[in-house]
C-alpha cells in the first residue's frame, strides 16, 4: 500500500480519482477497517436512542447537519431523530450504533479468521453471548496469502453486518419481553418502534461501505456516506421532522404528559422479502409523490461464494431468557439456554405478532389505518395529516408499574461486573 500511496501523490485531481476507481475495481486497493486502537475496544455505546415522538427527551435533527461521526465520543457528532422523504423517521443514534457494531465485529472477526479459528464468541452491551461456529473451505490453507487476505476481509465484513443486524434485532426482542438496559426503566414502548429496524439496517449498510473505503478513515468515511445517503433519501429540516411526528400523533403514538403509548409497531425485519421498507408519514408537504427506498437485510452470500459455513447461536443470560425459551421450545426448555436466529427468529416474530394483535388489533402494523380490535370497526385508510386523531386514548395496560422485581434486577446488574461482558471475541 505504501507504493500505491506514493503513486497517488504523484498524480493530481481527477487523475487520482480515475486511477483509484480503476485499481479498486480490479481488486488492488483494500478498505482500511478500524484503527488498531479502536478495534481493541467497544465503540461509543452510550448514544441516547429515542423514539420518534414529539415528547420529552426526543431531539429532532436537520438531516443536513448531523456532525462528524465518531467511533469513540468526542462531542462532534449529533444524535436524535431526522426525517427523510424516502426514509421516514431515522434514529441517528440507532444508525450510528449499527454502523459501529458492524465495524467492531468486522475487525474482531477478521482477526479470528486470520488465526484460522473455528469457534468464536462475542458479547455486546447486553448479557447475551453470541456463539459462532465457522467452517473453512477445504483448500483454505493452500491458497496464496494475498488471496486469503482479500477473502478474509470480505467474509469478515459480510459476517459482521449479519452479526450486528442480528444483535440489534435481538435487542428489540429482549425489550419486548421486558429487558431494561439500566435495570429500572421499561423499554417496552420503544420495542420495534416504527423507525428502529430501518435505522439499524441503514447503519450496517453505511458501515460496510466505510470499511471498504481505502482512502478515508472509518470516521471520515461514515461522515461522508451518511451525509450523502441523507441527501439521496431526501433529508429534511428538524422542523419538518417534528411536524411529521406530530402529524401521526393519535394514529402511531399517544402521550398524556406522563405515559407514552406506542400504538403502532413495525415488525418488518426482512423475513418476508429480504428487505426493510421505511414508514413514510402521509402528506408531508415537502415529500409529495415520493416512494420509500427499501434496503436489503444483510446477506451471507459471501460465505457461499468462498465456501465457508457458519452457524450462529445466542446464549441467553438475560432475566427474560426463560420466557423467550418457552416460546421457541414449547415442548420443554429443560437443559436449553440457546436459540439459533436462523431457525427461531421467525417463530419468535410470529409469537410477537399474535401478542400484538391481541393488544392492538389486526392493524397494529398498518401505518395508514387506525387500530381496531375488529376489522369491521376499523377506520378507513388515512391519507391526510389533518384526518389524524390527536386525542389520547389511555390504556392502563400500557402503563409501566414499578415493582420489587425491578429492584432485584438492578441489584444483580450492580453486583455482577460480567453483566455487560468484555465485548472481546474469544
Amino acid at each position: 500500500m505504501s507504493e500505491l500511496k506514493r503513486f497517488f501523490r504523484m498524480m493530481s485531481g481527477s487523475s487520482v480519482f480515475v486511477c483509484a476507481v480503476f485499481l479498486c475495481f480490479v481488486g488492488i486497493c483494500e478498505g482500511r477497517f478500524l484503527e488498531p486502537k479502536d478495534a481493541d475496544h467497544w465503540p461509543h455505546v452510550w448514544r441516547s436512542a429515542t423514539v420518534a415522538t414529539n415528547t420529552m427527551g426526543t431531539g429532532f435533527l436537520s438531516a443536513d447537519n448531523l456532525g462528524n461521526h465518531t467511533y469513540t465520543p468526542n462531542g462532534t457528532e449529533k444524535t436524535g431523530i431526522a426525517y427523510a422523504c424516502r426514509g421516514g423517521h431515522i434514529d441517528i443514534a440507532h444508525l450510528r450504533k449499527a454502523a459501529d457494531w458492524t465495524a467492531y465485529l468486522a475487525s474482531k472477526t477478521l482477526k479470528s479468521i486470520n488465526e484460522n479459528r473455528t469457534v468464536l464468541s462475542y458479547k455486546l452491551y447486553e448479557p447475551s453471548i453470541y456463539r459462532v461456529t465457522l467452517s473453512y473451505p477445504d483448500d483454505w490453507l493452500t491458497l496464496p496469502a494475498d488471496r486469503r487476505e482479500r477473502i478474509s476481509r470480505e467474509v469478515s465484513i459480510g459476517l459482521a453486518q449479519h452479526f450486528a443486524f442480528t444483535a440489534l434485532t435481538w435487542h428489540e426482542v429482549l425489550t419486548w419481553f421486558g429487558y431494561k438496559t439500566l435495570g429500572i426503566l421499561s423499554e417496552f414502548e420503544s420495542s420495534f418502534s416504527w423507525e428502529d429496524m430501518f435505522s439499524n439496517v441503514l447503519g450496517t449498510h453505511l458501515s460496510v461501505q466505510a470499511l471498504r473505503d481505502p482512502f478515508h478513515s472509518y470516521n471520515d468515511a461514515m461522515t461522508i456516506l451518511l451525509d450523502r445517503e441523507m441527501k439521496r433519501l431526501g433529508g429534511q429540516s428538524s422542523k419538518t421532522a417534528r411536524k411529521a411526528s406530530n402529524a401521526v400523533r393519535g394514529l402511531w403514538w399517544s402521550y398524556n404528559l406522563i405515559f407514552l403509548s406506542m400504538k403502532k409497531r413495525n415488525f418488518d425485519i426482512g423475513l418476508d422479502d429480504g428487505y426493510i421498507t421505511p414508514w413514510l408519514v402521509p402528506s408531508v408537504s415537502q415529500c409529495k409523490g415520493v416512494e420509500p427506498i427499501s434496503y436489503p437485510i444483510p446477506s451471507l452470500e459471501v460465505l457461499d461464494k468462498y465456501g465457508f459455513i457458519m452457524k450462529l447461536e445466542i446464549e441467553l443470560h438475560a432475566f427474560e431468557g426463560p420466557k423467550i425459551l418457552n416460546v421457541v421450545y414449547p415442548e420443554g426448555r429443560r437443559g436449553r439456554n440457546r436459540i439459533e436466529p436462523a431457525v427461531h427468529m421467525p417463530v419468535i416474530m410470529e409469537y410477537l405478532r399474535k401478542r400484538a394483535i391481541r393488544r392492538w388489533g389486526p392493524y397494529f402494523d398498518n401505518p395508514r389505518v387506525k387500530n381496531s380490535k375488529s376489522e369491521s370497526d376499523a377506520s378507513s385508510e388515512v391519507t391526510e395529516p389533518d384526518e389524524f386523531d390527536d386525542t389520547y386514548l389511555f390504556d392502563v395496560e400500557d402503563a409501566y408499574v414499578f415493582n420489587l422485581g425491578d429492584v432485584a434486577v438492578l441489584t444483580e446488574w450492580w453486583l455482577d461486573d460480567d453483566s455487560y461482558g468484555s465485548g472481546v471475541i474469544e
